[in-house]
């Protein structure tokens, strides 16, 4: 596929979406799908992350760690009532992030990826199987970014 297309594809896929994902909330691990990686790995790139921030501080936060996450920008792509949904650009690979926000939580979920990181099973935007285990990965360093800023 296409590297700018798959971009707009995802994009158009992301605006979509945003009207269906839930509010930010503790990750529900009681009823994992078949086939999904180990719990450790959804809390690492899903699970909420807890602040006692106003929805301004948070989002100021949110933006402040995006650009500061080590060897990764994330680049702010929409944003809309407590959401943003960022894109990082890696190696001809994309991948969408949305993070929501609320005054208690901050959480990422999955708004599409390019081909290589194409998830398998999406609820909710938490993917519970991505074609890359590097997804993960990168989501933990950020999910660590977020929580820092978040938590100081």
């Amino acid at each position: 596929m296409n590297h700018t297309y798959s971009r707009i594809a995802c994009l158009s896929l992301s605006l979509w979406a945003s009207t269906i994902f839930a509010d930010a909330k503790p990750l529900d691990t009681s009823n994992i799908p078949n086939d999904s990686v180990s719990v450790s790995k959804l809390e690492a790139a899903h699970g909420a992350i807890t602040h006692e921030l106003s929805l301004g501080e948070a989002k100021l936060a949110i933006l402040r760690a995006t650009i500061t996450n080590r060897k990764v920008k994330w680049i702010l792509e929409e944003e809309g009532k407590d959401y943003m949904v960022f894109r990082w650009d890696y190696s001809r690979q994309t991948i969408y992030t949305r993070i929501e926000y609320n005054e208690k939580y901050v959480q990422m979920k999955y708004a599409g990826a390019s081909e290589g990181f194409l998830c398998d099973i999406n609820i909710d935007g938490i993917c519970y199987d991505n074609e890359s285990r590097k997804y993960y990965s990168y989501m933990h360093r950020l999910k660590k970014s977020l929580t820092k800023v978040l938590q100081s």
